[in-house]
């Protein structure tokens, strides 16, 4: 018969009523392991009716804070495991199994994985039975695996113990072993997901799945690059929807699947279902754009920071909601920079790399490469790819987006129209083996092939698109046009235009002639060796979101780096404000007048002219006492 170390009955009842009250509501406990909630919930409404009038069970009420946890009322939850430690604290008794077991599933929920793990490693001293012993060690294996922590051993222990367990029962696992069956059954799912093994998850020998077996072959089967989707039938879908939005996790989930953003959702939610969501949610987006509203992906981000974020997600919701994040960026070019940042302090302190993400992580930066001409990264990042183990697998499409050797089996509409959009940029790369200027519309460059050289300017850039859609036009719209003014001033804007047009002269081939004539900018000559590198329609979307531009600032103010950013830019400010001033010197700025412009120190002037040089902001000229800086003129 099973005794505890600790009994949990307050009030004097009798050391036989005692344990036979431990047994029962051991009963209850294996019931609601096993995720048997109706069955636990009435037994345990039994047992509290017992209950004398004034005596407390710590027993019952942390079942009846498992009970509130299971319908997404963590707070109300942890309210109530916290009193149970008062109480227990109050008896002067060493904490039972449960109290310990149930606070670490309570920081498991919340995403606070080490306070979790120290619960449950310390609840496996007071585990007294092998049903105890097995719901410790599967939640310690999901705590490591979460953490990135190695947990082979603690995998290996877990299946030793099931294995007893199961001994000599025929298959047929007793309750209180079920739940630990399904879970161990789910880790195995899970990691075939991570590996990139979704026929595994989508077999048909499968089916019948429960809990987080089954949310994951949906969810799978939701993914457009993954073949063999067809392997999920309607009925069982539906059969999901019908029997899940019973509890708050599982309605959570639902509505993943079904699209549906509630406000409840933001209010509690695990990291992982959160990331799931993410994941799912951006691919409907890459596919259908014109139906998966982009909003809706970057409302499930808005409330991302960036610090409590990576003290939180487990290995693969941060691989989910970087490869995400990584995927939106590839339609928005000026986006580049703040991914860098926000990845660089977003990533958990401790990681691993799965295949799969790993894999998928490499076709994005294959595919970044290829949208920003960096060529020979292309060249090396596919070799990554076609190196990897899972590119060659025919249950995935990813590989058809960078290697038409192995194009996938996705062969949706949906799918082909989103490869077209990726092979129109390939084409607008193309060209720079035959064009000596390629002026980019994405990110606003124009960039010469021989010598290589780029200069980032809206003006520039507008005003060669402008002329090459119209072979004349007026200095009023051409200045309205490239540099956002309403009014033409002919004294005060004509200097503005030939500056310009000069710089114009001097990127564009020999067979290309600007001037101004009769009032009007006009172009004269061949446009064949300028290329084009123009942006998508979902490239033109994004760049137009304003909640997509707030959440980078968002981001980039969250960055360690931030305060010294936002002062580099104040003080770069400070200097265009003095820019006219200082471009009238012929012999170029020097390093006291950049002094007065920012009103620092000597020493410090010295310290951001040597940053500013180093970035290409400020060119240096002279030597000695006749060093002059002028502004690089990309600016």
């Amino acid at each position: 018969m099973r005794t505890h170390q600790n009994p949990m009955v307050y009030g004097s009842s009798g050391s036989v009523n005692r344990m036979l009250q431990e047994e029962s509501h051991f009963e209850i406990w294996k019931l609601r392991m096993d995720g048997e909630l109706d069955a636990a919930r009435e037994m345990w409404i039994r047992a509290k009716s017992k209950l004398q009038a004034g005596v407390r069970n710590i027993d019952l009420e942390l079942l009846q804070a498992s009970f509130l946890r299971a319908e997404g009322k963590i707070q109300a939850s942890e309210k109530m495991i916290q009193e149970c430690w008062r109480l227990n604290e109050g008896s002067g008794k060493v904490p039972a199994f449960q109290l310990v077991f149930q606070r670490g599933l309570t920081a498991l929920y919340k995403s606070d994985r080490s306070a979790a793990l120290s619960d449950f490693v310390l609840a496996k001293s007071f585990a007294e039975n092998e049903f105890e012993r097995l719901w410790v060690l599967n939640n310690i294996l999901s705590s490591m695996d979460n953490m990135g922590l190695p947990y082979q051993a603690t995998l290996k222990t877990l299946q030793e113990e099931l294995d007893r367990a199961m001994l000599g029962r025929e298959g047929s696992a007793p309750v209180g072993i079920r739940g630990v069956l399904q879970q161990a059954n789910a880790f195995r799912s899970i990691h075939a997901f991570r590996e990139g093994h979704f026929d595994r998850i989508l077999s048909e020998n499968r089916k019948g799945q429960t809990g987080q077996e089954q949310w994951l072959r949906l969810l799978t089967a939701e993914l457009p690059f993954v073949a063999g989707t067809d392997r999920v039938s309607d009925a069982e879908r539906e059969k999901f929807f019908l029997e899940n939005p019973v509890f708050h996790v599982n309605s959570f989930r639902a509505r993943t699947l079904q699209g549906v953003l509630h406000p409840e959702d933001s209010k509690q939610y695990r990291w992982g279902d959160f990331s799931d969501r993410v994941y799912l949610w951006t691919w409907r987006w890459l596919v259908k754009p014109e139906e998966a509203s982009m909003d809706r992906v970057l409302s499930l981000i808005s409330g991302l920071e960036v610090r409590k974020a990576s003290e939180k997600l487990g290995s693969d919701d941060f691989q989910q909601i970087r490869n995400s994040l990584k995927w939106i960026s590839l339609f928005d070019h000026d986006s580049q920079q703040a991914m860098e940042t926000l990845m660089r302090n977003f990533a958990p302190a401790t990681f691993r790399e799965d295949p799969w993400f790993r894999y998928e992580e490499l076709v994005i930066d294959t595919l970044l490469a290829l949208r920003d001409g960096r060529r020979f990264e292309h060249q090396e990042l596919l070799k990554m790819v076609q190196a990897h183990p899972v590119h060659q697998e025919t249950y995935q499409s990813l590989s058809g987006l960078v290697d038409p050797q192995f194009p996938g089996n996705a062969d949706t509409s949906s799918w082909t129209a989103f490869k077209d959009r990726l092979t129109e940029w390939v084409a607008s790369h193309e060209q720079e083996k035959t064009v000596k200027l390629v002026i980019d519309l994405k990110r606003y460059a124009a960039t010469t092939t021989r010598p290589r050289k780029t200069i980032l300017s809206h003006s520039l850039c507008r005003a060669f698109e402008l002329l090459q859609a119209q072979a004349s036009v007026s200095c009023e719209e051409f200045l309205r046009e490239c540099f956002g003014l309403p009014r033409y001033e002919p004294l005060i804007h004509q200097p503005k235009i030939f500056n310009l047009l000069s710089r114009m002269r001097q990127l564009a081939p020999s067979t290309l002639r600007f001037g101004v004539r009769d009032g009007s900018v006009f172009a004269e000559g061949d446009w064949e060796s300028v290329g084009w590198v123009r942006p998508s329609a979902s490239s033109r979307i994004l760049a137009k979101n304003p909640l997509w531009k707030e959440r980078l600032d968002d981001w980039k103010s969250q960055s360690p780096g931030a305060n010294a950013d936002r002062r580099d830019t104040a003080q770069k400010n400070q200097l265009f404000g003095s820019i006219e001033k200082l471009r009238e010197k012929n012999d170029g700025i020097s390093r006291r007048d950049i002094e007065e412009a920012l009103q620092v120190s000597r020493a410090t002037a010295n310290r951001i002219i040597e940053k500013w040089v180093r970035e290409g902001f400020l060119t240096r000229e002279g030597r000695s006492r006749n060093i002059r800086y002028r502004l690089a003129q990309n600016l």
